[in-house]
């Protein structure tokens, strides 16, 4: 790992940047690198390790994370501690870290993944159809969900078909998502008023807003005045609306 961190600072990287490329403290690169530091041999605790070397040899290069390899030595019969093999996860890299090989990857944030479940997914600048399409294949589930919300807002908003709208209650119980399957409760809990939003041309959006209103007047006058005077404190607002 020194070496590794000489090379990258010989190649303009600062400490922070070699600390993340090496998952190191900063403060160790920067002893690394001090021209006067020497490394001490130290003892080989981990050569129980050296078993299952293939199958962390092959998981490293898959990409899969230490915890994960951790996991599946433990199946494997492996009885030691997983600072053990985090250590040697860490110099097999070392070994095998060559700087002129370093591929930069963009990392997707969770949020411009959301954005898919409210906006159609071309509309999502931040990220391409083509990273979508291999999330998709790697999660399946998300493509799943994707397809569900759509069918979703097609039966209500788009072509306001309530036998569509029961297909789609159908399918989603029979997928058991937890999630979903306490928000389809929740639909069926209600489920008349919920068919006649998709039926009718009808909205009650207009007398919510209205009860807001009276709310708020209330919530001003602090319990205090008869009903008459709250009836032309709402009519008054009314007026000047």
């Amino acid at each position: 790992m020194v070496e590794q961190a000489k090379a990258f600072n010989a190649k303009g990287y600062n400490f922070i940047q070699i600390a993340k490329v090496l998952n190191i403290d900063y403060r160790t690169v920067k002893k690394y690198i001090a021209p006067n530091f020497v490394l001490k041999n130290s003892r080989n605790r981990i050569s129980n390790l050296k078993f299952y070397d293939a199958i962390i040899t092959s998981n490293i290069n898959k990409g899969i994370t230490v915890a994960s390899i951790f996991r599946i030595l433990v199946k494997e019969g492996y009885t030691g501690s997983y600072s053990n093999l985090k250590s040697y996860c860490r110099r097999f890299k070392d070994n095998n870290y060559n700087p002129d090989k370093i591929v930069t990857k963009n990392k997707i944030e969770i949020k411009n993944i959301i954005k898919f479940l409210y906006h159609p997914i071309d509309e999502i600048k931040e990220i391409s159809l083509k990273i979508f399409d291999n999330i998709f294949k790697e999660y399946p589930i998300i493509e799943t969900i994707y397809t569900l919300i759509k069918e979703f807002k097609s039966a209500l908003f788009i072509t306001k078909n309530s036998s569509h709208f029961i297909e789609w209650l159908t399918k989603v119980k029979d997928l058991h998502i937890s999630e979903l399957d306490s928000f389809v409760i929740g639909l069926e809990r209600d489920l008349p008023a919920v068919i006649n939003a998709i039926n009718e041309k009808y909205s009650n959006g207009l007398a919510e807003g209205t009860v807001n209103k009276i709310k708020f007047i209330k919530r001003i006058m602090y319990g205090r005045c008869k009903f008459d005077t709250l009836r032309n404190k709402i009519l008054i607002a009314e007026k000047y609306n």
